[in-house]
């Protein structure tokens, strides 16, 4: 739920936590097996495993965000980051997988990364469009103060600052899927052309700014990272071109600088102006 198919935080941890508490119950379950396949993902996934791997109760997840705040912070900023955290579940949640019915699963669906298959401005679709941007756009004002807050706030340590990023596209990003959602939605209502032209510069806008956020922190760079692994070994001389289309494949696409740049921006432009 944590981890598939992307790497910001994600997860409807209610859903979750239930699970948890029956395999606690299950006599045959020895543990948890975390298996990500990456190496920057979602820092909160990785505590909660762990600490409910040993652990007989199961706390609440807002007991459970707190001490994650309160062990992983510095104690000036730690009890707010403990509030900022309350605030931040519910857009974290806006984008889980589950294949139980009874739960929410993807509210957003990662449409930006994969746009040419995913965006289909479908008629049997148009109730959808309308109630998933809903729920998202329901959470603006919350949103706008978690990145005002984030902004606000001293970071001093590299781990805090890979928080802060963490938390920043992950609330871009649901509310780049939410722009696009309304943009679909408004072509299904045959809405007027200009306010529909606007809407998907929006969407545009939002990708664009997600990509900025991006393109400022080394962890999202392949090139970065490229050069990072070819300072410490040397690699295949076909290596470069692998890396770039297992990134650039629609299962492996994630939250890469140069695939935002360069991929995900011109697709959305692309199809936004065929379907114009």
């Amino acid at each position: 739920s944590a981890f598939e198919p992307n790497s910001e935080i994600r997860g409807f941890y209610e859903f979750i936590n239930d699970r948890i508490k029956i395999a606690k119950e299950d006599p045959m379950c020895r543990g948890l097996v975390l298996w990500p396949e990456l190496s920057h993902g979602d820092p909160f996934a990785i505590e909660y495993l762990v600490n409910n791997a040993w652990e007989e109760k199961t706390l609440s997840i807002s007991e459970q965000t707190d001490r994650y705040c309160m062990a992983r912070y510095n104690v000036d900023i730690s009890e707010e980051m403990m509030h900022l955290w309350r605030d931040f579940m519910p857009i974290v949640e806006l984008e889980s997988w589950s294949m139980d019915n009874q739960y929410p699963t993807s509210v957003c669906g990662d449409l930006f990364v994969r746009s040419l298959s995913k965006i289909d401005f479908s008629d049997k679709n148009a109730e959808a469009y309308r109630s998933r941007s809903a729920l998202i756009f329901e959470l603006r004002d919350v949103a706008v103060g978690i990145l005002e807050r984030l902004a606000s706030l001293s970071c001093s340590d590299e781990l805090t600052k890979r928080d802060f990023y963490d938390i920043a596209r992950t609330v871009v990003s649901r509310f780049t899927n939410g722009a696009i959602l309304y943009a679909e939605s408004l072509y299904t209502q045959r809405a007027d052309v200009d306010k529909l032209e606007q809407a998907m510069a929006n969407a545009v806008r939002m990708l664009e700014c997600l990509t900025d956020i991006l393109s400022s922190h080394k962890d999202y760079s392949m090139l970065s990272t490229l050069n990072l692994l070819q300072k410490t070994e040397a690699t295949n001389p076909n290596f470069e071109i692998t890396l770039k289309h297992n990134a650039e494949n629609s299962y492996c696409r994630s939250y890469i600088y140069e695939n935002a740049e360069y991929l995900y921006i011109p697709e959305l432009k692309n199809l936004f102006g065929e379907t114009l």
